[in-house]
């Protein structure tokens, strides 16, 4: 499972939640935000940081 989604109806590819992810996992690929790899922490600052509210975090069952 990849901890998050983009809507891409509200995404612009601003590339902020590339920028801010402390994991560095995501990446810009034709405009939109993809996980490179899946060792994201659940840590949100992608979310907290989107502007556009475009990024949805889920968490596994074992953490909620």
């Amino acid at each position: 499972m990849m901890p998050i989604k983009v809507d891409p109806g509200k995404c612009d590819g601003c590339g902020r939640c590339v920028r801010v992810c402390p994991m560095d996992v995501l990446r810009l690929e034709k405009g939109r935000p993809i996980m490179k790899y899946d060792e994201c922490w659940y840590c949100g600052a992608c979310v907290e940081d989107c502007p556009r509210s475009a990024i949805i975090l889920e968490l596994p069952y074992l953490i909620s």
